[in-house]
């Protein structure tokens, strides 16, 4: 399975001086809030790994998913949105990459041990 991009494109010089955008444009979150996964203790007790994460790490994310919606529209000006909703209903995470021995604390050596 290919993995596609999903950050927001920048806006050229030329696209903001024709359309004003806020000052503090260039230090929004470059990928689209709906695109955001956040687990609440419930969803942490029934996948207890999510604990061994810390800010920065890379996961790989697998889920099964059901589309609720879908939103099409087009606007005066002519452009066309179209939109889709998923409700995940199964997920699991893993780690991008396994970390060398060496890479490891203690507590994730021995788990990595099966100790």
């Amino acid at each position: 399975m290919e993995l596609t991009d999903m950050k927001l494109p920048k806006i050229s010089k030329d696209s903001i001086t024709k359309n004003p955008v806020p000052s503090n444009y260039e230090d929004r979150d470059r990928w689209p809030y709906g695109l955001k996964l956040h687990f609440e203790s419930d969803q942490v007790k029934s996948l207890p790994s999510l604990k061994d994460y810390k800010v920065g790490d890379r996961v790989m994310v697998m889920a099964e998913a059901c589309v609720i919606d879908i939103r099409m529209s087009e606007r005066q000006s002519g452009t066309e949105d179209h939109s889709i909703g998923m409700q995940i209903e199964k997920i699991a995470v893993s780690p991008v990459k396994k970390k060398k021995p060496e890479e490891m604390n203690m507590k994730e050596y021995a788990k990595s041990r099966g100790m």
